[in-house]
């Protein structure tokens, strides 16, 4: 009997997700689980391949990703003492100091390019921790997590008038901006800024009446653009194949495989599905890209 993994190697990608998501729980039975882990594993590793692509095709056009820029931004709180007193202030508020990781000082802080790396199995001690603590993930999210990693694509072309991103050195500041909705992506830690300060115990306040929280798996198309904006959200513990993902602008009920779609559609910038006037990039960083 063919086996949903390689029917999904076979062609029939959208057919077995699909089924998958039509299963319910009943994705971690016994008789499924292990097949359903295989093609969320599967999908994900054209994910990456995807998002490789993207990432070197937006480097090699001179695209200013604002992770760097960021970068840069927390180097110089290195320099001027403002990070030692933001985690002294965290102290004070009797709040764990580690949540505000250190800055990594680059020596180029001119440099806008993007240096990613997918995961690809490393740092599986990260998810096993999150497991423990929030109970079954759902499959395709342990999976991205696993493979993809974190992913950031916010940032602008020079040429996207207005900006995409709020950079300090364009002031003053497009308003509003134009929102491109940037693939970004977050990785298991997300789930540990919800745990009381030293513990493992997702703070009560988090969990709904079933015991479920909203997990972060990302910036919204305004926090995308550098603006104070919300996030994407996975509830979870959920024994599914394929979780919904809450926040999506334009987008309401739309599950994970069906948003990572979405966004390789539009070259990692999905916003421009709901714009007339597309950026000639776009169709620069879709072209080719793998069906997942």
């Amino acid at each position: 009997m063919t086996t949903l993994a390689e029917r999904y190697q076979a062609g029939e990608r959208r057919q077995v997700w699909d089924e998958l998501v039509a299963l319910g729980p009943a994705a971690y039975d016994d008789r499924w689980h292990a097949d359903a882990t295989a093609v969320a594993e599967a999908t994900m590793q054209r994910v990456a391949a995807n998002i490789a692509t993207v990432v070197e095709r937006l480097n090699r056009m001179d695209y200013r990703f604002a992770v760097q820029y960021l970068r840069n931004q927390r180097a110089e709180e290195v320099r001027s003492g403002a990070y030692e007193r933001r985690r002294a202030r965290m102290v004070a508020l009797g709040l764990d100091p580690s949540l505000i990781k250190e800055p990594v000082v680059e020596d180029d802080l001119n440099q806008f390019h993007y240096r990613w790396q997918p995961r690809q199995g490393a740092r599986g001690e990260g998810i096993e921790r999150a497991e423990r603590i929030c109970g079954p993930l759902p499959i395709s999210l342990r999976a991205m997590w696993s493979i993809v990693g974190d992913v950031a694509l916010l940032g602008s072309f020079r040429s996207w008038v207005p900006s995409a991103f709020v950079f300090e050195d364009e002031i003053p500041w497009p308003a509003p901006g134009r929102h491109s909705a940037p693939l970004d992506l977050s990785d298991e830690e997300a789930i540990f800024a919800y745990c009381v300060p030293g513990t493992d115990e997702i703070g009560s306040r988090y969990r709904d009446a079933a015991g479920r929280f909203g997990v972060t798996v990302g910036a919204d198309e305004i926090h995308g653009a550098g603006y104070s904006g919300g996030v994407h959200q996975v509830r979870i513990p959920d024994a599914v194949a394929d979780p919904v993902v809450d926040g999506v602008w334009g987008h309401e009920g739309i599950r994970l495989v069906e948003y990572l779609r979405l966004c390789f559609e539009w070259g990692g910038f999905p916003g421009f599905a709901e714009e007339d006037d597309v950026p000639a990039e776009i169709a620069v960083l879709r072209e080719g890209l793998l069906a997942i």
